[in-house]
């Protein structure tokens, strides 16, 4: 073998042949892939490669990333033996991925013809048969992981039949179930061909999916190698290799369609250092240039792009037609400046908040519908109503613990309903997009919900704290905005949430009376346990500057009330001063107050 050599591998020519790849112990990290980071994005990339498959685009390729190995042996038996020295998230992660597709297609087919076949074909790539393990059971797995992952690895591995996500995020077993989980879904989707799905599935498994190996040299200092990798490496970004691409398709263009391409290139680049800055965590750490034109592409071409693939993505389908170039650069110049205010704009307007709270909920996903629906509709009452629309929806299933899962798909899908719909009937259409779906994937919880969600959700233990300030900064705002004797609508910055009653209530504050236990109450709690989620919920919450918070700590309600009124200016905060006693269900009807000012500034479907 040379010193270095590189070669583009499908998950076949990797793992179908007998072989171990394991994981020294002084280079490499325990296992600490995600399921939102890593897992949720690797099965999109493969979901969409299987329906590339489908479609009839069987030269379809994904890329998933290079990977560093170094030849150790062979073994008697003819097992091949490989150091990871770089990648070895990836490869667990794949092997997992592709056990979970052969037992899953094993239950999902039950007595298809070709089921043993098609599971035979992805076992290959999951274990090493046993004429190849010498005895050795421990040879049957193509990956052998660190020594304090390897029980945790095996259970995953073994755990043939699909079963419900247990809600944890990391973790081989997790990872497992997530991938159980999501195959099945997909393969029994309404209407879907389970036969069909199965064998794209095992198509784009064995065939579609390519990892760069870049194999070094027995002579080769690993850790040399793996150091370079990690602290001194520069990917060339997606964005990079799209410049070259279009460089290349203008060659032969006409001087002024080239010069405006190239102008147009130079604009958005003008504030490099803006749009290098990384986003996201870990691996999935990208600069904003690539993140926007993913979002770009995904508003061209209506159909999710997957990561590292952006470069691909925009010669296949936007560099075929030189005639469409001015438009196409026009579009991207223009959404370039649309997509910087995205993540910058404030200010008290409507829009301002808006984007204030869309970043504070972390709502990536629904960038590239902004960025379509601003372009679109800038300035016009619809775009209000349709932000509006947005943030009510996101809101009420955020405050009401319902997930984000899905979310992508679900606005998508919107961009592709409203990508012909005239603009009169914008507002209409998105909001029965966000209404038509069943259950509580995608409800937009009601009035009445969302008020029994503010009385009894403890949105201080569900919510990040960013995103409780959030509803309560909102809440201030509103009353500022509609107070016309509030000298300004800004909220103050840098406020703290506080406790009414504290969470270390037992000192300074008398227990709970009532029975033990109420029958009736369908939450079935003890007066202790009721005050211990009530101190948590809305209605026993406010906003204090931070340096009134540590003075007011745990102490009793005299002197909490005391320092509200001496010190804190907020609207939030009046009602509290006309309260002699405050205990269970002051916090309630606090609650009322605030969902019935909440409701106002997130109207319900019907009100939009």
């Amino acid at each position: 073998m040379k010193a270095i050599e590189a070669h583009e591998n499908t998950l076949m020519k990797l793992f179908q042949k007998p072989i171990r790849y394991d994981i020294p112990h002084d280079l490499q990290r325990p296992y600490v892939w995600r399921r939102d980071e890593q897992w949720e994005p690797l099965w999109r990339d493969v979901k969409l490669t299987a329906e590339q498959w489908l479609g009839g685009n069987d030269r379809y390729e994904h890329f998933l990333g290079a990977t560093v190995l170094q030849f150790k042996r062979t073994s008697p038996g003819g097992v091949e033996h490989w150091s990871i020295i770089d990648g070895h998230q990836r490869f667990t992660t794949l092997q997992l991925l592709l056990a979970s597709a052969r037992d899953v297609i094993n239950v999902a087919l039950a007595d298809a013809d070709d089921r043993q076949a098609i599971i035979n074909r992805i076992g290959m790539l999951a274990e090493n048969d046993e004429a190849w393990t010498e005895g050795n059971a421990d040879l049957r797995y193509k990956i052998w992981p660190l020594e304090a992952d390897r029980d945790e690895f095996q259970a995953a591995m073994a755990a043939i039949a699909p079963s419900e996500e247990d809600g944890g995020a990391q973790g081989f077993v997790n990872a497992r179930n997530h991938f159980n989980r999501q195959i099945m879904d997909w393969l029994r989707e309404p209407g879907a061909d389970v036969a069909k799905r199965a064998l794209a599935l095992d198509h784009a498994l064995r065939q579609m999916l390519t990892v760069v190996t870049i194999d070094v040299g027995n002579d080769i200092d690993p850790n040399v190698i793996f150091e370079t990798l990690n602290a001194r490496g520069t990917p060339l970004r997606e964005w990079d290799i799209t410049k070259s691409k279009v460089m290349r398709a203008t060659r032969e263009s006409p001087t002024e369609l080239r010069d405006s391409v190239v102008q147009t290139v130079q604009a958005i680049e003008e504030d490099g250092d803006w749009w290098r800055t990384e986003l996201g965590q870990g691996r999935y750490r990208r600069a904003r240039i690539d993140e926007f034109l993913n979002h770009f592409l995904v508003i061209q071409v209506k159909e999710e792009v997957p990561r590292m693939t952006e470069a691909q993505i925009f010669e296949e389908k936007l560099l075929h037609d030189s005639g469409s170039f001015p438009k196409l650069f026009s579009d991207l110049r223009g959404l370039s400046d649309t997509y910087r205010e995205l993540l910058e704009f404030e200010d008290n307007s409507h829009y301002g908040l808006f984007l204030h709270r869309w970043r504070t909920m972390q709502m990536g996903v629904m960038t590239p519908a902004l960025l379509y629906l601003k372009s679109e509709l800038a300035g016009t009452d619809e775009f209000d109503r349709v932000i509006r629309a947005f943030e009510s929806y996101l809101v009420r299933r955020m405050v009401a613990g319902f997930t984000a899962r899905g979310y992508h798909d679900l606005f998508l899908d919107l961009m592709a309903w409203l990508h012909d719909a005239p603009r009169s009937s914008v507002v209409a259409k998105i909001v029965k997009a966000l209404t038509e779906r069943d259950g509580d994937r995608f409800i937009w919880p009601s009035d009445e919900r969302f008020r029994d969600d503010i009385g009894k959700m403890p949105v201080y233990k569900t919510l990040t704290r960013v995103r409780t300030r959030m509803l309560l900064e909102a809440l201030e705002q509103h009353q500022r905005s509609t107070d016309e004797m509030t000298e300004t609508d800004a909220v103050p910055d840098k406020l703290t949430i506080e406790h009414v009653m504290p969470q270390q209530w037992h000192e300074h504050w008398r227990p709970p009376d009532g029975a033990p236990s109420d029958p009736s109450d369908p939450l079935d709690e003890s007066p202790v346990d009721r005050r211990n989620r009530l101190i948590h919920t809305l209605g026993n919450l406010t906003l204090v500057n931070k340096k009134l918070n540590p003075s007011m700590s745990n102490a009793a309600w005299s002197t909490k009330r005391a320092a509200l009124k001496a010190h804190s200016t907020l609207l939030l905060n009046n009602d509290l001063d006309a309260m002699s006693n405050w205990h269970e269900d002051a916090i309630v009807d606090r609650s009322h107050r605030l969902a019935d000012l909440a409701i106002e500034i997130w109207p319900g479907p019907d009100q939009i």
